[in-house]
């Protein structure tokens, strides 16, 4: 399946990603050319995870879950992704905030 975030710069690597199957998101998840998709992604997955308990329709939901995350990632317009980077950015300088302000207390309890 296409990796739309590869992270190299090895020319090779890049033309195998590009020739990779990837989503049409303009297309519903069951109608063609996602539908082959499905089948085709369904058979190598059932080969790989069957044995590990995995039914066909919790491989079919996980597929379908993929699908939806890449087509709400493709209709983002540039505004929404730079606020939903923004926001969270804030919320992990304040999540990492309150960390260091409870790691600051509880030292300081202890030296006491």
């Amino acid at each position: 399946m296409w990796d739309p975030k590869l992270k190299t710069r090895n020319q090779a690597d890049i033309l195998a990603n590009e020739s990779k199957p990837r989503w049409n998101t303009n297309v519903f998840f069951y109608k063609s050319p996602n539908k082959e998709l499905v089948v085709l992604l369904l058979e190598n997955l059932k080969r790989k995870f069957t044995h590990e308990g995995f039914r066909e329709a919790d491989l079919r939901a996980r597929l379908h879950k993929n699908f939806t995350s890449r087509v709400s990632k493709a209709r983002k317009t540039e505004e929404e992704i730079k606020a939903t980077n923004t926001c969270l950015r804030r919320a992990g300088r304040a999540r990492d905030v309150s960390v260091i302000s409870f790691t600051c207390i509880h030292r300081q309890q202890r030296s006491n």
